[in-house]
Formats: structure tokens, sequence, C-alpha cells
């Protein structure tokens, strides 16, 4: 038996062998080849839309990288396993020294990117400063709910309490992730040994993606430390607690809300999962009635839900995110529904489009993780050195993708494996793009740490 099981085990490593060299010569292949050119003449109308574009440029570097990880998977697998942990590495100061190099290179970051705002990070900005100088939600003084409260809010209360400074707010998006460290190991050291919890946290300190965000005004991070946060606590069955952090993460991002009630009342608990819904009501409740008077239309958070929904299904969808077009209509909350109506329409009328979608959807979510690197880049006048940034990025961040992934459905139970399944199924609903799977790099991280050292049966708490 032992015989057939090491025959077969030397068989798969041969294939993910051969796999990964057939995937590194494929991409090195499309690199040499004209790929767009030959692929607009199978297009229908002879061109391929920027999105597809975009998808097709970056293709053959997620061969290349993908091929390398396979087969250093394949090569050292068992030697990763067979590796004797040095006590040293046991000792819960290497996990505070692992922390520590995070924080020295977001700081490291911070001085040295003196990137002004960009994007949805300008417009996140500019909301912080109407709250904190004028004490509304507002855009150029047009009261608004286009994105959640609650990122701005806390970055205007920075600004008033410190000064209108971008420097007090990238040390803010440094705290959480000091946070977002100290939850995700509240939540795997009971599940995971010593040093895969430290190697994963070595990993999420040296993404590159992770480091940018330190100095971009988004909501990512903030949104990250709650919902790591409402993980934690619904996995020590505290409901009540459970609902109000879901509530206010919710005012960040709402778009975990449905898990968090789905989840229990798939196990057949249903008590808790009133519990959490009822719980997360009341905090988005005041929210919601300041939207009602605003706008006269129900609105629980924000109203961009139509349009995201609008831009991942329509004829011009690509899988990515696309430039909407403007309506003729000066309310938010009737805009969105327009657009929702619009997306909902083009879906009943073409399921079979919107299914050869997802794989696009899915491609764009995974693809790449630059986004925290090309948005800062956006806000400088020099982009010096961002060929060498993305490199960093795609060296990195490909082996915590595949690694993670395959030791989160090496397992495939616990909440963590379904709380993935719903978030992934949400963008496909949706549109996909790199900046969305920011909450999932510190759980990939955790896994792939796992992955990469010795499995134990028992975890051992840090000593």
């Amino acid at each position: 038996m032992h015989l057939a099981f090491a025959i077969i085990f030397n068989a798969m490593k041969r294939t993910l062998q051969i796999f990964g060299l057939v995937l590194v010569t494929a991409g090195l292949v499309f690199r040499h080849i004209d790929l767009l050119n030959a692929l607009e003449q199978f297009a229908s109308d002879g061109r391929i839309t920027g999105g597809v574009r975009e998808m097709i440029d970056i293709f053959p570097v997620f061969l290349i990288f993908a091929g390398i990880t396979v087969c250093l998977i394949a090569i050292f697998w068992n030697r990763f396993r067979n590796i004797r942990q040095p006590e040293i590495l046991k000792k819960k100061q290497v996990l505070y020294i692992a922390i520590l190099i995070g924080i020295a290179l977001r700081i490291i970051w911070i001085f040295s990117f003196d990137n002004q705002p960009f994007s949805d990070a300008a417009w996140f900005n500019q909301a912080a400063i109407e709250i904190a100088q004028n004490g509304q939600y507002a855009i150029n003084g047009e009261k608004t709910a286009y994105r959640p409260i609650g990122y701005p809010s806390i970055i205007s209360a920075i600004y008033m309490v410190l000064d209108y400074y971008l420097l007090y707010m990238k040390l803010f998006n440094l705290l959480l992730f000091i946070l977002i460290t100290f939850f995700i190991v509240k939540i795997y050291r009971e599940l995971i040994n010593k040093i895969s919890i430290i190697t994963g946290i070595l990993l999420l300190s040296i993404l590159p993606s992770s480091i940018a965000f330190t100095g971009l005004s988004l909501s990512e991070p903030l949104f990250t430390v709650l919902m790591l946060v409402s993980l934690l606590l619904f996995s020590k069955e505290k409901h009540v607690l459970t609902g109000i952090s879901v509530g206010l993460m919710s005012l960040v991002r709402p778009v975990l809300l449905p898990f968090f009630v789905l989840y229990p009342l798939f196990r057949k608990q249903y008590k808790q999962a009133f519990i959490i819904l009822a719980m997360s009501i009341v905090v988005i409740m005041p929210w919601a009635i300041r939207n009602y008077r605003v706008f006269g239309e129900f609105v629980p958070v924000s109203t961009n839900s139509g349009v995201n929904l609008y831009i991942g299904n329509n004829p011009e969808a690509t899988g990515a995110y696309m430039e909407p077009p403007e309506l003729d209509i000066e309310n938010e909350a009737l805009a969105s529904k327009k657009y929702q109506h619009m997306a909902i329409e083009y879906t009943l009328r073409n399921p079979l489009q919107i299914l050869r979608m997802i794989p696009r959807k899915l491609f764009y979510l995974f693809i790449k993780d630059n986004v925290g690197i090309d948005w800062t880049d956006a806000g400088m006048e020099s982009t010096k050195g961002q060929g060498i940034l993305h490199l960093l990025s795609f060296v990195i961040y490909y082996p915590i993708l595949f690694m993670g992934l395959w030791g989160l459905f090496r397992g495939r139970k616990g909440n963590e494996f379904w709380f993935f399944i719903y978030f992934v199924a949400l963008y496909m609903v949706f549109f996909g793009a790199d900046r969305f799977d920011y909450p999932l790099m510190p759980i990939l991280a955790m896994y792939a740490g796992k992955a990469i050292t010795t499995f134990r049966d028992k975890p051992e708490p840090l000593s």
C-alpha cells in the first residue's frame, strides 16, 4: 500500500513539474509573438476592446510566474515537509520581528513616495475633508452616499483632531496593518502551528501591494480589520458583538453582510442569524434614515451598488472595470435603481453571455496585485522604478496566491473556506479587479505559510 502511494505521489510530482514547464514555455512563446494581432483575426469585428487587451498583455507574464510556482512546489514540497523546525522559530519574538519588518517597509514606503490621492482615493479624501470642514458627507457641497460613509468619517476625525495632512492618513493605514496582523494571528493561533503563522505574517509583511496601500486613502485596510474582527467574534459565537462588528463593517463596505446571515442559516442556526442581522440593522439604520431624508429613497448604505452591477453586466462589459454611461438623473438613488434595472434586464436577456463572462471576472480578480503600486504612481509626477516594483509584486504575489489556495482548498472546511467561496462568488456577480482581493490576502498568506512549512496535527500556542 505504501509503495502504491509512493508511486502515485511521484507520478503527480512529475506531472506538476511537466505542467509547470509547459506553462513557462507557453508564457515565453506568447511573449515573443504578436498574440494581440493574432487573436484580433478571430474577433467578430476585427478589434479587441481595452479590457481584453489588458488581459492579453498580462497573460504571458501570468503563465510564466504560474509555471515557476508550480515547478517550485513540485520540486521542493517534500523537502519543506521534512525540514526540522529550529527552536528559535517557535518563539513569539520571531513573530514580532516579522511584524516589525512589515512596519519598517511601510514606513520606508510612506516617506519615499509623496503621492497625491488618485481616483477613488481622491474621492474618499475629499469627502473626509468635507465632513471635517462642513460637518456633512458631500462632494463639492452636494450631499452624497455614492460610497459608504465609514472610511471617510474616520479620516475626517483624524483631520479634525490633527490637521489636513496626508501623512496622518498614511500613518493611520500603518496602524491598520498592525491591527490586521494582530487579528489574523488571533484567528489562526489555534488552527495552524507557530511557524506557519510566522511565515504567513512575513509573507503579508513583504507583499508589495499591501505595502503600497499604506499610502492610499482607500477603504480596504479598514474594511479588512473589521472583517477579521467579525470573523473572530463569529468563530467564538459572540453573536451580538458579531452583529455590531458586521454593521460597522457594512458602513465601510456592505458586501459581506449577507455571508454572516446566510452562513448560520445554512447551518440551521436561525437564532444566531437573526441576532447578527438585527444588530447589524441597528448599527446601519441611522445612516439609512439620513439617506432617505436626502434622496427620498431607501438606501441602506451607498448608492453605487447599481452602477457596479451594471459595469459587470452590460453589452460592453469586459469582466473588469469600465466607464459606465452617464445618466441624466441627478438623484443618486434613482440613478442607482436605473443602472440596476439595466443590468438585470440585460442579464435576463443574455444568460449565456453572463455565464461566459464569469471566467473573465475571475481572471481580473486574481491575475495581478498591482493596484496599490499603480495608484501610487498615478499620484506622482515620476513613475521611476515602476517596472521593478511590478516584478517584485508578481514574484511575491503568485506564491502566496497559489500556495494559499492550495492550503485553503486542501482543508475545505471551516468558516474561512466558505467565506472565500462567498467572497469570490460575489465579484462574479459584479466585476473583477485586483483591488478587490486585498481583504483575502491575510487569509491566503496564512494558508501559504501553512503550505510552505510542516503540517502539524495539533497546533501549538505561541510561547
